[in-house]
């Protein structure tokens, strides 16, 4: 769909930029986008580093200027006033001096921080992503499940540890309501379900966050045992930074709640060892869809996914495809 555009509107931090390339122009202008920001954010460094280094030495230059001076007025037969008047002079050149490696210094963090900060903005984020919980296969066990909506047909499956199983069929077909009878929301006509005590069920809304509670808060009540600046650490790279990281989960963005729900799953010490997902790339834009296609690549424990675009099952990775046919 994306792909036969014409023109590419993006809404960023920085303000409106327009593509009149199509979509393909636009991803190949991102990746330059992206290299220029990383040259400017790694000159701009070394620029900083070359200016503190200068303003270190010009330091040392003065304490060696002052140490010989005092050596030589004790030395000296000079007048006091004439020996207080040099003193004078040289002290006023040295503080010039001072101030204008001063300004160059603060000049070159203010250029710095600014490349880094832009370099941020365009920078494609990615999160750590810890190893599944210890956990005894079957991870799921559905024996002859028959769904209250949807698919009429008996169910029976077995997933193991690091198999990923997509659910597929038409509206209607029962997926979402199959994740929702193995979490135990709802409950099936028939037959018997096992579930492992590791698993996790994220739909579109991020129901298992309490959004009440703010990120940190979620973060440290679903992956105990760490420090409150580790918790700060972890979610500020996912740029969930200051007040952010402390105001109620429902006053963030959907963008801000993807990255709170993937810092709980991913984040913590260990990552649930199976994950139910319910259409959870809806609704979501490209910068946070890339997000969470790349963190379920990289999650290396088990998973059964709902969802209607196919290029993001692909993108995941390692993929079995189980189709649901409809009551209809």
């Amino acid at each position: 769909m994306l792909k036969q555009v014409q023109i590419v509107y993006e809404l960023t931090p920085t303000g409106l930029s327009v593509s009149h390339g199509g979509w393909n122009d636009w991803l190949q202008s991102q990746e330059q986008l992206l290299l220029g920001a990383q040259r400017d954010a790694a000159q701009t460094k070394k620029e900083l580093q070359q200016a503190k280094r200068d303003q270190q030495m010009a330091q040392e230059k003065t304490e060696q200027r002052q140490s010989r001076g005092k050596n030589q007025r004790k030395d000296s037969n000079q007048s006091k006033i004439i020996l207080d008047r040099e003193l004078g002079r040289s002290e006023a050149t040295q503080s010039r001096k001072a101030k204008l490696h001063d300004d160059r210094t603060q000049n070159a963090a203010d250029q710095a921080a600014s490349a880094k900060a832009q370099l941020e903005i365009i920078e494609p984020l990615a999160s750590v992503t810890a190893p599944p919980e210890a956990a005894s296969n079957p991870l799921l066990h559905l024996s002859n499940i028959v769904l209250p909506f949807g698919a009429t047909a008996p169910i029976s499956l077995i997933v193991n540890k690091g198999e990923r199983i997509a659910i597929t069929g038409k509206n209607g077909s029962g997926k979402s309501t199959l994740l929702k009878v193995i979490s135990g929301q709802l409950e099936a006509e028939q037959g018997e379900i096992a579930v492992t005590g590791s698993y996790r069920l994220m739909d579109q809304h991020f129901s298992f966050l309490d959004k009440e509670l703010s990120a940190l808060d979620n973060f440290r009540q679903q992956s105990s045992g760490w420090t409150e600046d580790l918790y700060r650490t972890r979610l500020a790279q996912l740029r969930i930074k200051g007040d952010a990281a402390i105001k109620p989960v429902h006053t963030l963005s959907g963008g801000e709640q993807l990255k709170v729900a993937l810092a709980c799953l991913f984040c913590g010490a260990t990552a649930p060892a199976l994950l139910l997902l319910d259409e959870p790339d809806n609704h979501l834009d490209i910068e946070s869809k890339n997000l969470l296609q790349q963190a379920l690549h990289d999650y290396t424990g088990a998973l059964i996914l709902v969802s209607h675009d196919e290029k993001f099952i692909e993108a995941i990775g390692n993929t079995d495809y189980i189709r649901l046919e409809s009551t209809v």
